[in-house]
């Protein structure tokens, strides 16, 4: 992803994206190199190496390189919801938008909000207040539930390469959110039998740390339009 690109969404829609996402940008860690069927021979153990944006996160797709405004575009004149201008920066596997939202009247020097906007129903999800709150609350949620993982490949440790995935994010999180992360880490994994996942935390303790870590009125909030 280079800073250009990003430098010209921001003349488009006339908003400042956030000073983290800006400092990911340049530090490399927005890079998704070219999607298709070679992704993953050509990139995977790059990526365990050096992770981009909450890798080995579940259901986080980053939109590929320099194509944000082009997705930005669509999404604006699509499905966006009326109030909010939304720069979509990661996607799902549902083909759902991660978005960065900026209310459309009086957006100067406005930190937006992060959404969860799908493309097929006029609905979205307030994530979290900001974007580093956010970071921190997606990778929470992607050591809930490693169900997708391999966790008996004796080639591959979840471990490990979360471990490495967190140290790469710590520049970017508060030193409250990684210490908290480092240390549902330091845990063993465990299975929750009432839902049938494995991770380092329940469902129970994720919505726990966050309403007391990233607090928000709006948080989970699901609004129709």
């Amino acid at each position: 992803m280079d800073i250009q690109h990003l430098e010209s969404v921001e003349a488009i829609y006339g908003v400042q994206l956030p000073e983290v996402y800006l400092r990911l940008c340049q530090d490399g860690l927005l890079e998704t190199g070219k999607y298709g069927s070679m992704w993953y021979g050509t990139y995977y153990a790059e990526r365990l190496k050096h992770p981009t944006l909450l890798f080995l996160s579940n259901e986080f797709e980053l939109i590929q390189d320099n194509e944000i405004a082009e997705v930005a575009e669509w999404v604006n004149d699509d499905f966006s919801p009326e109030e909010f201008t939304c720069i979509p920066f990661a996607m799902s596997g549902a083909g759902d938008y991660y978005c960065v939202a900026y209310p459309k009247e009086d957006n100067d020097g406005v930190d937006p909000v992060v959404i969860y906007l799908p493309h097929d129903y006029n609905e979205y999800t307030y994530l979290a207040k900001n974007f580093v709150d956010f970071i921190f609350r997606h990778f929470l949620e992607a050591l809930t539930d490693l169900s997708f993982f391999d966790l008996e490949d004796e080639k591959f440790s979840i471990q490990e390469a979360l471990h490495q995935s967190l140290l790469a994010h710590q520049p970017y999180i508060s030193e409250e959110q990684f210490e908290k992360l480092k240390e549902i880490l330091a845990r063993e994994i465990q299975t929750f039998e009432i839902d049938e996942y494995v991770g380092y935390l329940s469902k129970e303790e994720f919505k726990t740390i966050i309403e007391s870590m990233i607090p928000f009125e709006f948080l989970d909030h699901e609004v129709s339009f």
